[in-house]
């Protein structure tokens, strides 16, 4: 509907729902998994750098502790190895729990995340408190008492806010108030699609505060995602690292002729 209303108007989504002035760009971070050997981790972040790519977010996975210890490892020669002015973010989605988690993000602490995501279960997360590196919430937003009492949680950095579990004027409305508070915001997706992915972006753009690196990258465009085949293009990623405004009406992706 936002895509209709906006063209009938003749201005893209991120004008109708963020002004007449929206940003004209949005930097992306980059994607990466763990547990890699140490040096292919090194290697494929090197390639994400070398490609204009300038915030770099580690998906985590151990539970166990010898697992932990393994990725902190291979994440101390990640840091060692890239540029100073690279921002690192970790992701272990929610895979540390309490008392524990506190001690897990101080171990992580010499790496110098900009901030851990979600690093409890969202049961946990309001109790977690200040760590030895800020945090952000992520799926926790999904529930609205909880996203409501985030915003005055302290030790919390950041919102990480996907338009396609709450809606787009609810993402907005929220990534608005988290902003006012002085948090940071990304915006993602949950691989959802080039229509998903569309609203996402614009949402991006049409902030009163240019959000922190997005994720907003092309994860979801592989084979075993067809919606993307029925595309054209995904106008909105024209340049690496970055999400580009469209000059396009509505969300600026179109389908092919029949």
């Amino acid at each position: 509907m936002l895509d209709l209303w906006s063209k009938r108007r003749g201005l893209s989504v991120a004008e109708s729902i963020g002004g007449p002035r929206p940003y004209t760009q949005v930097p992306v971070n980059a994607l990466l998994s763990a547990p890699e050997t140490p040096g292919e981790l090194v290697l494929r972040a090197g390639f994400l750098v070398g490609r204009g790519y300038r915030t770099l977010k580690v998906k985590l996975k151990a539970t166990e502790d010898a697992d932990f210890k393994a990725e902190l490892n291979a994440l101390s020669r990640l840091r060692a190895e890239l540029p100073p002015a690279i921002e690192l973010r970790l992701d272990p989605n929610g895979a540390y729990r309490l008392p524990g988690a506190r001690e897990r993000l101080r171990k992580l602490a010499p790496l110098r995340p900009a901030f851990v995501e979600q690093p409890v279960p969202p049961s946990e997360l309001l109790r977690l408190g200040p760590c030895a590196v800020p945090w952000a919430a992520d799926e926790s937003l999904k529930d609205p008492d909880a996203a409501e009492r985030l915003l005055d949680a302290k030790g919390c950095a950041a919102f990480v806010i996907k338009p396609a579990a709450l809606g787009l004027l609810r993402a907005l409305d929220l990534a608005r108030r988290a902003q006012e508070r002085g948090l940071g915001v990304v915006i993602t997706h949950l691989f959802d699609g080039p229509i998903g992915h569309a609203a996402a972006c614009e949402l991006a753009l049409a902030l009163p505060r240019q959000p922190l690196a997005c994720g907003l990258d092309r994860a979801f465009d592989t084979p075993q995602n067809p919606a993307f085949s029925v595309y054209i293009d995904l106008p909105h990623l024209v340049r690496e690292g970055l999400v580009i405004a469209t000059g396009h009406e509505g969300l600026g992706v179109s389908l092919p002729p029949p």
